[in-house]
């Protein structure tokens, strides 16, 4: 029984100090639910990449999860009249939308007091 609890201790340590592997490094925002995940396939052929992202809506307004990510670690922050994203690499970007707007879609919609979507995306070059 000791070496069970044990084993479960470990890999709940483990998966802790992975992070979170949706959020792709950015921090998850607090109180953000999970609308869906996809990986699309871009340029096929010789160069080809994959594109996982992962959206998440808040009843929060935009400007308050912009404030929340402008004191992280994201850098290259560019706002739009509906948008605003970051990114910490080339490779990998989170995007806040109004609930209202345009983002990457799923059949999983906002709740009616969701006011902003959160959309973090990875890109893995083949």
């Amino acid at each position: 029984m000791k070496t069970v609890l044990l084993l479960c201790c470990v890999a709940t340590l483990t998966v802790l100090a992975q992070g979170n592997p949706e959020w792709y490094g950015f921090p998850p925002y607090p109180g953000a639910r999970q609308l869906c995940g996809q990986t699309v396939m871009e340029q096929p052929g010789l160069h080809a990449m994959e594109i996982h992202w992962h959206s998440y809506a808040t009843a929060d307004a935009m400007a308050k999860v912009a404030a929340f990510y402008e004191k992280t670690k994201a850098k290259d922050e560019k706002k739009a009249a509906d948008s605003v994203s970051f990114h910490l690499d080339k490779d990998t970007s989170l995007s806040i939308h109004t609930a209202s707007g345009s983002y990457p879609g799923c059949d999983n919609k906002p709740k009616s007091n969701e006011a902003t979507v959160i959309v973090v995306s990875h890109a893995v070059r083949r």
